[in-house]
Parts: C-alpha cells; structure tokens; sequence
C-alpha cells in the first residue's frame, strides 16, 4: 500500500539526476559537518566534499543553502543534529555571481531537508574516464541499493533517470542489475529499466523472472513502465505480450491491463501486428482488460485498411472489417454485456485468423 500510495502522489515530484545535473553548476560527493537555518527558514549546509562530478569546488569545505519549503522542519538543534550524520551524498549546486552556492533539491515544488542531496552507496566510488551520465546513473543504484528496503523513492528516481539517460546507457544499467541482482526489487528495477526504453530485453526478462518478482512490493513499477512507455515494434514483441498475460491470474497485479494498454496503443498505429495479442487478452481474468481489448479490437475494425493499416474513415479508404456488429461490440456498451462483446471478437477471429498467420 505504501508503495502504491508513493506511485499516485510522488512519481512527479521526483527529478532525474539527468536534469539536476543539467541544471547545476556544481555536482559532488560530499559529506555534511554541520547544518543552520537562516531567519527565512532556509538551510546552510557545511559540506566537505570527497570528489566532484561536474565543475571544481571552491574549497574542501564550503557551505550551501536549502532554500525554504513548507515540508521542511521548524529550525531547532535537533533537526539540525538529525541531519548530520556522515552519510556520503551527492549534491547538485548552482552557483551565485558572488560566490555563493543554493542547493537544488531532488524533489519538485516542495521538500524536506532529506531531500536536499541523494545519499549513496558508503562504497560508491567514481569510475574515472566514465561520462557524468553514467555516474549519475551508478551513483542513483548505489542509492536504491543502500536504502532500506523496498525504497520506493529511490526506485522511482532510478527509473526515472534511466528513462532520461540514452538507451545504450539505460540498458547497460539494466543488464548490469539483472547479472546479478541483489533482491527481488532490484530484479523488478533492472526489467522496469528496460521496459522503459522499449526493449525487447525486458519483455524476455519480464517473461523469465515474472513468477518470482511479482511478490516484489516494488512489482507496480513493472505494470506502470510497461504500460506508460512501452512501445513495440515488431510481431515477435506482441507474441511475447501475449504469452506474459497468459502466464498470471492474480488480476491485482494489474499486468493484464497494461499490456492491454499497449496494444491499444499499438492498434492506433501498427494495427495489424497488435490484434493477435489482443484477442489473447479477451480471455484475461481482469474484466477491464477484456473491455480494453474488445474496444482496441472495435477501433481496429472501424480504422484498418484493406492490408490492416490504419486509415481515417472515408469514401477513398475502404475500411473491409467494418460492420453493424463490430460497431456495436465495442467493450464500453452498457446494452451490450462485455461478455457478450468478448464471445463476439472471439468468433470474429475465427473467421479471420487466417489473415493473421502471416504476422
């Protein structure tokens, strides 16, 4: 439930370490000796750098303000002694014309005083001769896999970033991740990463590792990367999409749905390829998925040209799988029962499969 609550309320006010990155003119690793609050509420961190990411330090130690959130803590010594407590951290500054530095939180619009740096792995180290890119992504791990479990933030973040970083970048991440995963969450951070940049490596993965990570708390990041930015693009990807949502019954897990969301999608723009899969979910134990199925199945019949591409409606575009009944069966109809919609797409396919066996 925390996990799903975080999902809802906090996906957006996580940023990538790609654009605080961008957005800094400093990055390091550093440690804090010390934390005041000015009269204005904001924060002055004293920081003791150990390496720098992105552009020079102006000394070992300097100092760094928070500026004011109503999330932050009311100034007193014990916020402030809370917050020294020797963590490594990656901070992400912006320099003033007079010298001074403002830190810029890893959160949007409002946040805490934790939120005024990333902590990472005590073990972390930089990779000399690697881009920025690359260690802001290892060092975002290094963060996920330090925090106490199941650290949804954190997990957010990572996807987030990667979801940000090249493709080549991101699928390293995850290959890196899934050789050697150290817990079932991470498991379901190295798949989600690849989902999220449309690999077919996360769909194989997805498939492999789903009877285990599925009891992950962290398992909703699979449903939503794959539902919200996956995109396939050939045949071979629907079949697997198919053959995933054959493999689970517990309609909680909402997986059934996102891939019915995919091919929905994918029924828009590369019809023909997407029709396959969806008549496999019209027999999925989620009832809204056997509706998006029989709806993405309906504007497939309404929009696919003769070779099934998609055409808008018209005199000059011939649309052969538009009928009175597939007009009808829509999956959204309330005089129609969805089950009487699924019975209906089901023997339609029977009659036109054969047009499908080439895919």
């Amino acid at each position: 439930m925390i996990v799903l609550f975080v999902l809802c309320l906090g996906l957006s006010a996580v940023v990538p370490v790609g654009e605080l990155a961008k957005d800094a003119d400093l990055v390091v690793v550093a440690r804090t000796s010390g934390v005041t609050y000015n009269a204005d509420g904001s924060a002055v961190f004293s920081l003791m750098v150990e390496s720098e990411l992105k552009g020079i330090a102006p000394a070992a130690r300097f100092q760094a303000t928070l500026p004011w959130s109503k999330r932050m803590l009311p100034a007193d010594s014990l916020t402030a002694k809370s917050l020294v407590d020797g963590a490594r951290q990656l901070w992400f500054l912006r320099a003033s014309a007079d010298g001074q530095f403002t830190v810029i939180p890893a959160m949007r619009s409002d946040w805490s005083e934790s939120d005024s740096s990333i902590k990472v792995d005590p073990l972390w180290t930089r990779q000399i001769g690697q881009s920025l890119e690359w260690q802001l992504l290892d060092a975002t791990l290094g963060a996920f896999e330090a925090a106490p479990s199941p650290a949804p933030i954190e997990a957010m973040r990572l996807i987030l970033s990667a979801y940000e970083a090249p493709a080549e970048l991101a699928l390293q991440l995850s290959r890196r991740i899934l050789q050697n995963p150290r817990s079932i969450d991470s498991e379901v951070l190295g798949v989600s990463i690849a989902l999220c940049k449309s690999s077919p490596f996360g769909l194989i993965q997805l498939k492999e590792r789903l009877p285990r990570i599925q009891n992950s708390p962290l398992f909703p990041f699979i449903k939503n990367t794959l539902g919200d930015y996956y995109q396939p693009r050939e045949a071979a990807e629907v079949r697997l999409l198919g053959e995933i949502a054959l493999m689970q019954d517990d309609t909680s897990l909402g997986l059934d749905l996102a891939i019915a969301r995919v091919l929905s999608i994918l029924s828009r723009n590369q019809a023909r390829i997407a029709v396959p899969g969806l008549v496999l979910l019209l027999d999925s134990e989620d009832p809204q998925a056997r509706a998006s199925a029989a709806h993405a199945l309906h504007m497939f019949a309404a929009l696919a040209g003769p070779n099934g591409e998609v055409q808008f409606t018209g005199r000059s575009h011939p649309h052969p799988f538009l009928t009175d009944e597939t007009r009808l069966h829509s999956g959204n109809r309330k005089s129609i029962p969805l089950e009487a919609s699924v019975a209906f797409w089901k023997s339609w396919w029977e009659k036109y499969k054969s047009y499908f066996s080439t895919i």
